[in-house]
């Protein structure tokens, strides 16, 4: 598989969940001790968090607040979110997926070894790149990003622009779950899940770009049959094959000519 060292990555998130661990507060400590010398800040910060239920009464949603913890590097471009039920490695730059992975490894490893934690099984891991579609002048959108997954215009009806569009699906293979999403021209670059106080924490702020533009996002997860015995080697191992499933995924959206600037070579 080719190499893309202009991409347009702008935001990737790595993330492994196991059952929840009562009372996650006791166990940061020790888990930041293991971190301070490469992640000095400690960000405590609780996230709204949308729940949705159907029930005999109907539809109900509740707002509830999630306790998490950040810790960051000291230019704040790397950080681990800790959560009672999860370990997420996120930055905004990511330049190639070994050192990506080995830094999750090295914490998680860190993480389950901190004493009376009690994480000895996985319940979903996931992998998550986002990107940044911009044309260039004279350029339009279906000069880069291939048409059968761009929100298209009408092409037969006068006078009536596209404002946003919106293309999702679900897609499976042998290794993976998939979710695609391709958002043109939305109001926030970053999809709102995502768009969370963590990320103003770290100023990753990407301005909206006044001409049209497109943001491709891929959630790749690994599909467990239920619970498992939580192995570090392994985890990673799915890591990378999702890594792999996202970035093929990203090579086939692309035009030709896309795909040469990506490559970083000149047109």
């Amino acid at each position: 598989m080719t190499h893309l060292p202009n991409a347009p990555l702008i935001f990737t998130l790595g993330l492994v969940r196991f059952p929840t661990v009562p009372n996650m507060d006791r166990f940061v400590p020790a888990f930041h001790d293991a971190l301070r010398d490469e992640m000095p800040h400690l960000d405590p910060l609780k996230l709204n968090q949308m729940q949705v239920q159907f029930g005999p009464e109907g539809l109900k949603v509740n707002n509830d607040e999630l306790q998490v913890w950040q810790i960051a590097s000291p230019d704040r471009k790397f950080a681990f979110v800790l959560t009672p039920d999860s370990l997420v490695l996120h930055t905004n730059s990511y330049r190639e997926h070994h050192q990506f992975i080995e830094m999750f490894k090295s914490a998680l490893t860190k993480l389950i070894a901190v004493p009376e934690i009690g994480i000895n099984w996985v319940t979903s891991i996931a992998m998550r790149y986002i990107d940044l579609i911009v044309p260039r002048d004279g350029e339009k959108l279906n000069d880069l990003l291939d048409s059968s997954v761009l929100p298209p215009a009408f092409s037969g009806v006068a006078n009536l622009e596209i404002v946003e569009g919106l293309y999702v699906a679900q897609y499976r293979t042998t290794n993976a779950n998939v979710r695609f999403q391709i958002l043109r021209n939305p109001q926030a670059v970053l999809p709102p899940d995502v768009n969370t106080p963590l990320i103003q924490k770290n100023n990753w702020a990407w301005p909206r770009p006044d001409n049209e533009f497109a943001v491709v996002d891929t959630d790749c997860s690994t599909p467990l049959d239920g619970t498992i015995a939580l192995d570090v080697p392994i985890i990673c191992d799915h890591m990378k094959e999702l890594r792999f499933v996202a970035k093929s995924i990203f090579e086939h959206i692309g035009t030709e000519g896309a795909k040469k600037r990506w490559e970083g070579i000149a047109s």
